[in-house]
C-alpha cells in the first residue's frame, strides 16, 4: 500500500514537473520572439531614418552638383547614375554583405537567448 503511495505521489511530481518545463518552453519561446520583433522594430526605425538623411543628402548633393556644372539636370543625373553604381555593387555583393550577415545575426541572437 506504501508503494502504490510513493508511485501516485512520484506521478504527481513528473506531471508537475512536465507541466512546468511545458510552460518554461513556452515562455523562453515568447521571450525570443519578442526579443527578435523589438530588434526587426529597431532596425526598421534606424532604417527609415537613415533613408530620410540619404534623401535630403542626395538632394542636397545632386543640387551642388547642379550649380558646380551649371546645369541642375546633370547634378541629378550624375547622382542617379552614382546611386546605380552603388546599387549593383551591392547587388553583386548581397550575399556575402548582407544575407550571409543577417542569418548569422539571427541565429546567434537566438542562440544567446537559448542558453540564457
Amino acid at each position: 500500500m506504501e508503494e502504490e503511495n510513493k508511485v501516485e505521489k512520484l506521478l504527481i511530481h513528473l506531471k508537475a514537473y512536465a507541466e512546468t518545463q511545458f510552460q518554461l518552453s513556452i515562455l523562453s519561446v515568447q521571450k525570443n520572439f519578442v526579443n527578435l520583433l523589438s530588434s526587426i522594430a529597431s532596425i526598421v526605425v534606424l532604417s527609415i531614418l537613415l533613408l530620410f538623411v540619404l534623401l535630403f543628402t542626395g538632394i542636397g548633393t545632386a543640387i551642388w552638383l547642379g550649380e558646380y556644372f551649371h546645369n541642375y539636370f546633370l547634378g541629378f543625373f550624375y547622382l542617379a547614375g552614382f546611386y546605380i553604381l552603388i546599387f549593383f555593387i551591392i547587388y553583386f555583393n548581397r550575399e556575402k554583405w548582407i544575407k550571409s550577415p543577417v542569418i548569422n545575426a539571427l541565429l546567434k541572437k537566438i542562440n544567446l537567448d537559448d542558453e540564457n
